[in-house]
């Protein structure tokens, strides 16, 4: 009977300690990083040649993501030490991306130049390729997983199973854990968690969706993003929609 009960102990003690190593609600720091030497070679050369001595060769802006077990919210985080170029005298977008993942909802505000858009649609279905490749990222070890999405745009994203919540930066979800890092070549730039603290997100007033702006889906922003940048660009747009 004794052993019983000892062994009855330990496998709730081991219950208990392996539940301590899942986080199911926190806030997620992301460095952001594009290769605007590369970025602009593309889109435009010529204009590259003449103005690449006066545009920094990386751009770092801060994101954050906080997060329950099926909602995630991202928005600005902090200021960078250097404004990003092409953003114009007001800093860098105001951005918020809301996401519900149980219930597939999608809210999204987003600067385009001077005009506000309130993306309200369904969040991304997205199909991935999962792998056993791992990478330490911000003290987790996450799993690498790819696809293919708008047609031809790759990602690479690394989660982990040890946060629970299937989200992610920007708009990107759908896989068995948190993405702590994000890849994405089409436009040479890179997310990557920095920090991540457990934390209970007071009275769920964090976790709302944006309300600001002119209400349209991501098929109307994309006819919109294509109108304003014609010819050049395209980078741009893939940005704008991840």
């Amino acid at each position: 009977m004794r052993n019983n009960i000892y062994i009855f102990i330990l496998s709730m003690m081991s219950y208990l300690t392996s539940a301590q190593t899942f986080i199911y609600n926190g806030l997620i720091e992301y460095e952001c990083r594009t290769n605007n030497h590369k970025l602009m070679k593309e889109e435009s050369p010529e204009w590259f040649e003449s103005s690449k001595d006066r545009i920094p060769k990386y751009s770092i802006v801060f994101n954050n993501l906080i997060f329950d077990t099926c909602r995630t919210l991202y928005y600005p985080g902090k200021e960078p030490e250097q404004k990003p170029p092409f953003w114009g005298d007001e800093g860098i977008p105001d951005d918020y991306i809301f996401s519900d993942l149980s219930k597939h909802i999608y809210v999204g505000q987003k600067e385009v130049f001077d005009q506000t858009f309130l993306i309200q649609d369904s969040t991304k279905n997205i199909k991935w390729k999962l792998t056993q490749e791992t990478r330490d990222i911000a003290g987790f070890e996450c799993k690498k997983a790819t696809t293919i999405i708008m047609d031809s745009v790759f990602i690479i994203a690394y989660y982990t199973d040890k946060i629970i919540c299937n989200g992610g930066p920007l708009s990107v979800n759908g896989l068995p854990g948190m993405i702590l890092g994000m890849v994405v070549p089409r436009i040479h730039s890179t997310w990557f968690a920095i920090k991540v603290t457990p934390q209970i997100i007071a009275e769920d007033k964090k976790l709302i969706a944006p309300k600001k702006g002119k209400k349209a889906t991501n098929l109307e922003l994309s006819v919109k993003l294509r109108e304003t940048f014609k010819e050049w660009g395209k980078s741009y747009i893939i940005s704008f929609m991840l």
